[in-house]
């Protein structure tokens, strides 16, 4: 995204009112901050459709559920690689 004032929506797909939330959510933070929401927004909408569920639509329990694995996902990031011993 770099310094860019745009926000790329286009991972919200056509609902024209899920694009205009997708691009207002992000738009009050700047720099990394604005980077990482929308990463988040994205990763949101990939959980989403590999479950087949409308974003807009997920119940509470189903949100709570994609928290605990984009937390799961950031914990496995910071692992170190895994060396077979004798490599």
């Amino acid at each position: 995204m770099g310094t860019s004032t745009d926000i790329d929506v286009a991972f919200a797909g056509d609902d024209l009112v899920l694009r205009l939330a997708c691009a207002a959510y992000p738009a009050h933070y700047t720099g990394s901050s604005r980077i990482h929401c929308t990463s988040d927004l994205r990763l949101h909408f990939q959980w989403c459709a590999e479950r087949q569920l409308a974003p807009m639509a997920a119940l509470r329990s189903e949100v709570e559920w994609d928290v605990r694995w984009m937390r799961l996902r950031e914990s496995l990031c910071n692992f170190p690689p895994f060396v077979e011993a004798g490599s």
